[in-house]
């Protein structure tokens, strides 16, 4: 949220001033937080930086920028997206209500995660770039400001919707580059590769015991992610054999994302 635009406050002598600086932002935001957690006492903390990111009014560029961040913290605007929230169908023609990823799909466009294709599809059955995956997965992690600045890669640009993404995933291990200077985003993720980055992201999570699908792949860089995966139901889920070197489609990653993070955010 913007800290540089001017805020009634009151000094020590009981005078109104105008200040900026992000200490007295801090108590606004603060506020708006609080006040959002009387009306739904169950929203986790990447929930109300969602409400407050997306209803902020725009002061500078369109969304996101460095001199104003998201814009100015709106809390009419979060209550009324927060209100809206409740009782919402999904927009999507393409999603049936008895479709096994349903409830992943509308997790992750009421956080932000993903939205559909087109205003009224989601396209379940689109494969993920690589741009894409780590995109999705940074956003359901919460989407952390990425610590290192150096970006090596001469396919991946500043004003790119997946930088930030690229260069966290990057960081924390969950990928690397496809070569020294190329992360090749718009290359299509495989099904095993989007298992693994997840898997990575969570910090390599222990199977909860043995996968037979796993042992029977052989010694592989995914095959223990396999196993995690296998062993917390996410193959059951999806109903559908698993195929390592398939492609990697939008229904299954939220899915996965859904299982994972989802379902222990409720």
């Amino acid at each position: 949220m913007s800290s540089w635009f001017k805020l009634l406050t009151v000094n020590p002598k009981g005078e109104v001033i105008k200040v900026n600086g992000t200490s007295f932002s801090t108590a606004w935001v603060t506020g708006v937080a609080a006040y959002l957690l009387t009306k739904d006492p169950t929203l986790k903390p990447y929930q109300l930086r969602q409400l407050m990111c997306n209803s902020a009014q725009d002061i500078c560029s369109k969304g996101y920028d460095e001199e104003s961040g998201w814009g100015i913290v709106d809390l009419h605007g979060a209550m009324e997206q927060l209100e809206a929230n409740y009782g919402e169908q999904l927009p999507f023609n393409d999603v049936a209500m008895d479709a096994y990823y349903v409830n992943a799909v509308n997790w992750a466009l009421k956080n932000g995660i993903t939205g559909g294709s087109t205003s009224t599809t989601f396209s379940p059955d689109m494969t993920c770039t690589r741009g894409q995956t780590v995109t999705f997965l940074w956003r359901a992690m919460g989407c952390p400001e990425p610590r290192i600045s150096a970006n090596p890669f001469a396919d991946v640009v500043e004003n790119d919707y997946f930088c930030k993404a690229v260069l966290w995933a990057v960081e924390r291990g969950v990928t690397s580059g496809t070569s020294d200077t190329t992360f090749s985003p718009n290359a299509v993720c495989s099904e095993v590769q989007i298992i693994t980055f997840l898997w990575r992201g969570l910090n390599c999570p222990d199977a909860l015991g043995r996968s037979e699908l796993a042992a029977g792949l052989g010694e592989h860089y995914y095959t223990d992610a396999v196993a995690w995966a296998d062993t917390n139901g996410f193959f059951s889920v999806t109903q559908s054999s698993f195929n390592p070197m398939g492609e990697g489609i939008r229904a299954k990653i939220v899915t996965y994302l859904y299982q994972s993070l989802g379902r222990r955010q409720l």
